[in-house]
């Protein structure tokens, strides 16, 4: 049994040292924690300058418009959000489009614009 223990080496250490390294795992959790808050602000910025994007292509064409409507967040199985675009691109009308989210609202208006725009790109 005597021969199942090695000491190979003892350092000594100031206490402060000692608490550094003790305390590290949290030090950790704390650093991943603050560069996921980081990432996600980052990903929320981008997502707007996106949005941002999708609102500028949409109304780029002389008169074209689009209208953002409020939340609807009553859980009655309607979609919580929507935009009303008119363009060359609906023939002018009004034409509603809804997503559970802005970004998806924004996304169906401009899955539609680009189609459009694909089909009449030579016209």
């Amino acid at each position: 049994m005597a021969g199942d223990w090695t000491i190979n080496r003892v350092v000594f250490a100031p206490q402060t040292a000692v608490d550094l390294l003790n305390d590290m795992e949290d030090r950790i959790q704390r650093h991943n924690a603050r560069v996921r808050e980081l990432l996600e602000a980052n990903n929320r910025y981008l997502q707007d300058g996106r949005n941002w994007k999708m609102i500028q292509d949409l109304r780029a064409d002389e008169g074209s418009s689009v209208e953002i409507l409020c939340d609807n967040p009553d859980f009655n199985g309607q979609p919580n959000n929507a935009v009303i675009c008119c363009g060359d691109w609906t023939d002018w009308q009004g034409i509603r489009f809804t997503g559970d989210t802005i970004d998806d609202a924004l996304g169906a208006a401009m899955v539609a614009y680009t189609q459009w725009s694909r089909k009449n790109a030579g016209n």
